[in-house]
């Protein structure tokens, strides 16, 4: 059994942090630290909600270019590497790579899931793909 398998069809939760409920960046969290033990920060206490794009980007942008995460090449993504993308016009939106081509994620009001980033609706939105120093 694949490792995504354990996170599909949670319950989107805005700022969702447990399995009880997630957002983007809480289903990205659980993951990391059940199958990686890292404990990534949650965000809650900086961001009031994650329908405010905006505020999310802002700390998107900033964090991207942060230790510990440094920029792959779209395309050249793999397993735990994190994958961003534009809605709305701003990079606000995250989910995991699952496989080669597919992430898990998850969007307001919908169930997590796995899908595919390298084609269709997201392929064009996809605007950077990152790796956490502790899955190099």
């Amino acid at each position: 059994m694949h490792w995504s398998s354990g996170y599909i069809g949670l319950p989107w939760l805005d700022l969702g942090r447990t399995r009880a409920g997630v957002d983007c960046w809480g289903l990205v969290r659980l993951p990391y630290l059940d199958r990686r033990g890292i404990d990534l920060p949650s965000y809650t206490d900086i961001w009031s909600s994650s329908s405010d794009r905006a505020e999310v980007a802002a700390i998107i942008a900033n964090d991207k270019t942060q230790l510990p995460w440094r920029e792959v090449p779209i395309g050249a993504e793999r397993e735990f590497d994190l994958v961003l993308f534009r809605r709305a016009g701003l990079e606000c939106h995250v989910g995991i790579v699952a496989e080669a081509g597919q992430m898990l994620h998850i969007v307001d009001g919908a169930l997590s899931c796995v899908e595919r980033f390298d084609r269709g609706r997201w392929r064009a939105k996809h605007t950077c793909s990152l790796r956490h120093a502790g899955n190099l």
